[in-house]
């Protein structure tokens, strides 16, 4: 009950919160593609000769990697998105102390990353054909 009633605060209490407009935040997924190595890891080690310009599904996995981008602060998973060091417990970590796991936590359990969102674009991409 307690813990109910504290996630209906929490949502409903207005907070002042900095973010990156949708376009901005994909331009910022783009260019980290771009200058990380994935490209080349694409390439060297699982042989896809053209790197992120790879199409998959009527995409490029470089548009793949924009879009989720872009996707991730959709309603419910950006409540993941948070992880508090200090604090006591690891189901205390995330946002507000239990409203949402600990982005640590969440993001090593797949069945999370299945089940809310990506699951099945993730499915479609890793499944043999």
């Amino acid at each position: 009950m307690v813990k109910g009633l504290l996630a209906v605060v929490v949502l409903l209490y207005p907070i002042l919160a900095h973010a990156y407009e949708i376009g901005t935040h994909q331009d910022l997924v783009a260019a980290a593609g771009r200058r990380s190595v994935v490209d080349q890891l694409l390439k060297d080690d699982l042989g896809l000769a053209e790197g992120l310009l790879t199409s998959s599904h009527g995409k490029t996995l470089e548009r793949w990697l924009i879009d989720a981008g872009a996707l991730e602060d959709n309603f419910p998973r950006f409540l993941n998105h948070f992880h508090n060091p200090l604090a006591s417990a690891w189901s205390q970590a995330g946002l507000g102390g239990s409203v949402g796991q600990s982005s640590v936590v969440w993001a090593q359990t797949a069945v999370n990353q299945l089940r809310v969102g990506h699951g099945r674009t993730h499915r479609s991409h890793t499944s043999p054909r």
